[in-house]
């Protein structure tokens, strides 16, 4: 592997100074990110079915899991498949493989809606207002669906109504 070298600024002088950096991220062109590849208009073509954006507006459910587990993993492998086609490094394919796979196991995994659907479709229609890098996109969508509560422990509760006696 080769060295990258990265400008380094001493925190007590204000000249910069250089330090040998290795690391598979980092690339010798340009010391750009391959791992950081910009959302901007990969997903404006994506059409994004009229209940995603219910539920992210409402946080209200008008379909079964099962249908909802249909429609989430069909748009996340279309977003992925869009963007990794501007990945050109290996190690960032890898990366968004990896995520992407897990992704989709959470999402069949999840034997009801997780509590955090609302978030997840929130993400989905706008990803760009939230996050300007793919892989930091997925990486939210990940850490979403880690939970182990379900939408319906938290949604439709009764409440109980406190009685006061007025003395």
């Amino acid at each position: 592997m080769s060295e990258n070298i990265v400008l380094v600024r001493n925190a007590f002088d204000e000249t910069p100074t250089t330090s040998p950096v290795t690391s598979p991220v980092l690339s010798t062109a340009g010391l750009e990110r391959p791992d950081l590849v910009e959302i901007g208009t990969l997903f404006d073509t994506i059409a994004i079915p009229d209940s995603i954006v219910h539920i992210a507006n409402t946080n209200e459910l008008n379909m079964t899991w099962k249908e909802l587990q249909t429609i989430l993993n069909s748009l996340i492998a279309e977003q992925c498949k869009l963007a990794e086609e501007n990945v050109k490094d290996e190690t960032a394919k890898t990366m968004v493989e990896s995520l992407t796979t897990k992704i989709t196991y959470s999402i069949n995994e999840h034997s009801n809606c997780p509590f955090t659907i609302q978030r997840l479709c929130e993400l989905l229609i706008e990803p760009k207002k939230y996050y300007k890098m793919f892989v930091k996109y997925l990486r939210a969508i990940d850490k979403v669906l880690s939970v182990t509560s379900y939408w319906e422990d938290f949604v439709n509760r009764p409440t109980e109504s406190v009685k006061m006696d007025l003395d």
